[in-house]
Order: structure tokens, then sequence, then C-alpha cells
């Protein structure tokens, strides 16, 4: 895509138009109602999920040339043209590298013939992450490097490496006003263009300058109608173009959730969960996200949102420990859909491990799908489709709330127990809901297997029709006059105008 493409992509502006109505009547509409949602509905969630289980497959970098991965291992990429590992391993001083692994964990040399398989990187604090352009652009297969921030505090850094593990020299040489601070996102686009996170999100051109291509992410609060620009951290792209990040530590109530950003404007489409993210990885086969979490746990989504498993915890049955020590990198194959964990528990005399987590056989659990609900001032009607597919579910409810955290569960009316393999409508009233104040929801199902299938987050905002009182015309002279009327939102974004 050209880069002008971008830019009206990513750039928030609003362009505002006047129209002139020529016919005396006002009418005032509640748009909002049709606007409400924020967050995508209709869409069906689960059917088929997966547990993620500790394959007992491992490599701790010991048989590499760069040795083994010490307390600082970093990101970790997963190369699909390569169908290979980047690990980056780096910090406390100490100079930073990459070494190329295959999918089984096997050291994988580079083809520069003064390479094995480790290349060196000039950067020399806090090495955090690796990222590959796997797009069909000029320099498809190039290799990015970044650390957090130079020592001492300084500026961060990139470096780019040809896919054969060269250094393209000055890249990084270019970045000088926008990357004065901390890099803690780096992500690769479809095109092929590089983006980095700091106090916004920065695309780059192949040759490491900055462009005027960025995004401004902000969420909504307080009536849906006011914005809060936040920094964000962590960046990962799905295969829409959209854009997972986390909120910095300065963003109000929120510092770390990870959340959904529109690929057009930077608007928050919903926050995965309550929990603070550290980094992120999507399955470029299906565009579930996984997140990894700053209590060393991995929880994956699909792209709309629905909480599918939750990983990483200690295994009696695979002996797996767990993970710890702030994990930093995960990847996932989008062949396999295995997913790699930079683990940094100390596994026995500092070494670290980079592990691998493979699905189980799929387990059926209901397809939940979110309706748009009606609702009227203070009152509201929650409405979803539940699909049994083929076994009885024994559970339905609508979990809801002020918060993305919903709080508050309520039964479906038509009862928990359905069968077949159609759809059928469920539906809750709640109530002593507040005009103008936005709320979540989404449907939950289970059935025999014991697995909950979480439709994703939506939103609405309590309201009902706006009351437009008595209009009345005064400042008449021969060529305008004043239109006056009283109009109350009811909750809602209303828009005015007269007609006449």
């Amino acid at each position: 895509m050209r880069r002008a493409e971008e830019k009206q992509r990513w750039t928030m502006r609003a362009a505002s138009s006047k129209r002139r109505h020529r016919r005396r009547r006002l009418i005032g509409t509640a748009v909002t109602f049709a606007l409400a949602m924020a967050l995508t509905s209709g869409n069906a969630s689960a059917g088929q999920v997966y547990d993620y289980i500790y394959s007992g497959t491992y490599t701790d970098g010991s048989t590499s040339t760069g040795g083994a991965f010490p307390s600082g291992v970093g990101g970790v990429a997963f190369n699909d043209l390569t169908e290979g590992l980047l690990v980056i391993v780096g910090g406390a001083g100490q100079p930073a590298r990459v070494t190329q692994f295959t999918p089984g964990g096997v050291p994988d040399p580079f083809t520069a013939p003064e390479f094995t398989d480790t290349v060196e990187l000039p950067l020399t604090f806090l090495a955090a992450q690796v990222a590959v352009d796997e797009s069909a652009g000029p320099d498809s297969g190039s290799i990015y490097a970044t650390h957090q921030q130079g020592e001492g505090g300084g500026g961060g850094r990139i470096v780019k490496l040809r896919p054969d593990g060269t250094e393209v020299a000055g890249y990084d040489g270019k970045l000088d006003s926008f990357l004065r601070g901390a890099i803690c996102g780096l992500d690769i686009d479809q095109d092929g263009n590089p983006w980095v996170a700091s106090s916004l999100l920065r695309q780059l051109t192949l040759g490491g300058e900055e462009t005027d291509v960025d995004v401004q992410p902000y969420r909504y609060f307080k009536k849906g109608e006011e914005k809060v620009l936040f920094s964000p951290c962590g960046l990962t792209f799905d295969n829409n173009g959209d854009v997972y990040a986390r909120r910095a530590s300065t963003s109000p109530n929120a510092s770390g959730r990870p959340v959904k950003l529109k690929a057009s404007s930077g608007e928050e489409q919903y926050e995965l969960n309550q929990i603070n993210a550290r980094t992120f990885a999507v399955d470029p086969s299906n565009n579930d996200v996984f997140v990894l979490q700053t209590d060393d746990r991995v929880r994956q989504y699909d792209d709309e949102g629905a909480l599918l498993e939750v990983f990483g915890e200690e295994e009696a049955s695979t002996s797996f420990a767990g993970l710890a020590g702030g994990s930093r990198g995960i990847a996932v194959d989008p062949n396999t859909h295995d997913v790699w964990i930079t683990n940094r528990r100390d596994a026995g005399a500092g070494v670290r491990r980079l592990e691998k987590f493979e699905r189980s056989a799929p387990i059926t659990v209901p397809t939940t799908r979110p309706v748009d609900p009606t609702y009227s001032g203070t009152s509201a009607t929650l409405r979803g489709i539940v699909n049994p597919d083929g076994i009885e579910t024994t559970n339905c409810h609508f979990e809801w709330g002020s918060t993305p955290s919903f709080g508050t569960s309520v039964p479906c009316v038509e009862g928990n127990s359905h069968s077949g393999s159609s759809d059928i409508p469920v539906s809750a009233a709640i109530g002593t809901l507040t005009k103008g104040n936005v709320y979540y929801y989404r449907l939950s199902s289970e059935n025999a297997n014991g697995r909950a299938s979480l439709s994703g987050p939506q939103r609405f905002i309590a309201q009902e029709s706006p009351a437009v009182g008595q209009t009345f015309v005064d400042q008449v002279n021969t060529d305008s006059a004043r239109l006056r009327t009283p109009v109350s939102p009811n909750g809602g974004d209303t828009v005015v105008r007269f007609e006449w």
C-alpha cells in the first residue's frame, strides 16, 4: 500500500461538513441507538477450542554459537519464510545477539559465510524485541531488532539485518526526533513497513527514516463522548491490519492493559482483559492473539476478543514448572499453531529456555454470538445466539457491568439446556442502569465438556429516544430568523437539526 494510503488509514483527523436545511421542522435523532455499539457484534465465537499443553520440547541455546540463554533472554519471532525461530538475547551491558533455530529448536546457520547461527548486534542495553518482514515487498525476509533504551537512559535503537544475517549499515542513524525515548514495541505491517511504539505508534521507511504516518491511540469513556489518548507499548498487527497494543503506565486507570485498535483511526475496539500485558503474538492463520501477561500466564483470544484459553502455569501432568521471571517473548507457528515462549525461569546454573506449547485435540463447545441489545432508559434486554453444536448445553448466562471486567451474571430467560445444531436466540433482562453510562456484556454457554464458550465483549450506552420541546421563533428580520427549542438527549449522543 502506498504511503499516502497508509496515512489516510492511520492519521486521526475528523473533517466536519456543514449543511443547510431549508425546512422549518426540528428533528432530534438519537443516532447512538445505531452507533453506540462501538464493538462489532454478530460474530460467532468457539465451536471448537483447544487446550495448550507444554510439549516437553525446548532449547536453552547451549548448543548454539551464542551459548546458553541468560536471564536477559528477550523476544522471539517465528519467520514464516524460513519456518524458523529467531531469539534475541542481551542486556546488563553485554552485547546483544540474535540466534536462529529450526522449528524443532535446533540451531540453524544464517547463509552469510561470516556467520554461524548467531549474529552479534550493536545493542548493549535491554535488548528486547525482534521482528521479521514476511511481506512480498522489496525487503522481504529482513530482520529488525531493538533494545528498549540506550545505556544510561538514552534513546532506543533499531538494527536491521538482511535475511542472510548481514547488517544494513546506518539504518538506525536516521531515527533522531521521534525515537529519543524508550522503544517498547516493534512489528512489521502487511506491506513490509516497520512500526515502533513509544509515545505513539509510528511507521518508518525501509531506510529507517520517520514518516508522517502515525496513530495516536485513544479510548472513549464517560457517556461515550470523551476520548483519552494513551501512550502505547507492545505492538502486533493482525491480518486485517488492525493492531494490538498495551497502555503505558501513564494511561489513566488502565496501565498495561491490552487493547485492539482500529486500523482506520486508532480508536479502541475493545479491551482484552484486566491483566497487564507484556507483549503479544498473532497466529496469522486465524488471527487469534496470544497475550503474554505480567503474571507469566498466556491468554488466547479470537479476533473478536473472546477468551479461548489460559496457559503457562505449572502442569502436574507434564512436570512443567510454569513460566516465571518476567518472560518477554512469544511467537506462534502458523503451520502447526505451536506457541514458543522465552521462559525466564532459572532452569539451573542461570540458564533460561525457549519452550514450546502444543494444541490438544479439539474440544467441542457451544457457538455463542452476541446480538444488539434493546434498551430504554434504565433497563435493557441483552440478546444473543447459542448453537449447541450437537452437544446439549448445561449453562447459559450473560455477564455484564459498567467496566470490561463485567462483574454481574444473569441467566438466560430461555434456560440452560439447549440441544441440536441450530441457532437458538437467548436473552436476559437487566435494570438499574444510568442513562448516559457505558455498559459491557458478553454471552457465556457451556456443555458437558466443561469449557465455557464466551462471545467477544460488547458495549452499549443506556439511553432512550431524545425529547424535543416546543419550537420557538424569534429575532425575525427580513433576511433571517432564529429557531429555538429545548432538547433532552436522554443519555444518548444526539444529532439535532431544523427543517424548514
